[in-house]
């Protein structure tokens, strides 16, 4: 049976034992979270506009998840840095396509409900 690693070989081989590289693990990824989690408070800036809040939410989280993945075992060269930005933006353009189409027509049925 395969042995689990809570990331690349590479970081893994770095701690003396798995329960060292599994703690440190989970402690970048709960950061990780935390980053996420806390940086909403940007959408609570009402006098932002949706593009500001948003700009300024990609910019926090990319710029400090990206070391956190680095420390997590990413490899670090110029191909596979562009390829987890490329990513990163794919992937924060979808959920933000997704929140907005959601949000929009949450506003339009509360529409709906207002007396005329």
């Amino acid at each position: 049976m395969p042995q689990f690693t809570p990331s690349t070989e590479n970081f893994f081989s770095s701690f003396a034992n798995p329960v060292q590289a599994t703690f440190v693990s989970m402690i970048i990824w709960a950061l990780m979270g935390t980053i996420y989690g806390g940086s909403t408070v940007i959408f609570e800036q009402e006098r932002w506009s949706i593009i500001r809040q948003t700009f300024s939410h990609f910019l926090i989280t990319y710029i400090l998840v990206t070391p956190l993945s680095i420390l997590a075992g990413m490899p670090f060269n110029l191909t596979i840095f562009w390829g987890y930005t490329l990513n990163y933006c794919v992937v924060y353009f979808i959920i933000w396509l997704a929140t907005m189409f959601f949000s929009r027509r949450m506003v339009e049925q509360l529409n709906e409900k207002i007396p005329k």
